[in-house]
């Protein structure tokens, strides 16, 4: 098995443009569940993203390599309900990303 060091310049599958498009929309759609449970985007925020945001004057927050978007939205729904007012951007390198997170509400 290859070190991370040793795979870091690969291409990640689903990052190949002839990755078949509905294994593609069913990953990007699995992706909430997976960041809820491995990344604990929830308790990093918390931690670490609201302490450093401004409470006097709007924050600006860019989430580089978004994907399906779903930790952009989650950041933006967990900064209303703190009452920040903040606005959240997802980019994402792939159309085929900025696609899927553009037709979810």
């Amino acid at each position: 098995m290859r070190s991370l060091a040793a795979r870091s310049d690969e291409t990640e599958r689903m990052d190949d443009p002839h990755v078949d498009a509905a294994l593609l929309e069913r990953t990007y759609g699995q992706f909430e569940a997976v960041n809820r449970i491995v990344s604990r985007w929830r308790l990093l925020y918390a931690r670490r993203i609201r302490p450093a945001l401004p409470r006097d004057r709007a924050a600006t927050v860019l989430d580089l390599g978004s994907g399906g978007g779903d930790v952009t939205r989650s950041l933006a729904a967990w900064m209303r309900v703190d009452g920040i007012d903040a606005h959240v951007t997802g980019i994402d390198p792939d159309p085929r990303a900025h696609a899927f997170a553009t037709a979810r509400p």
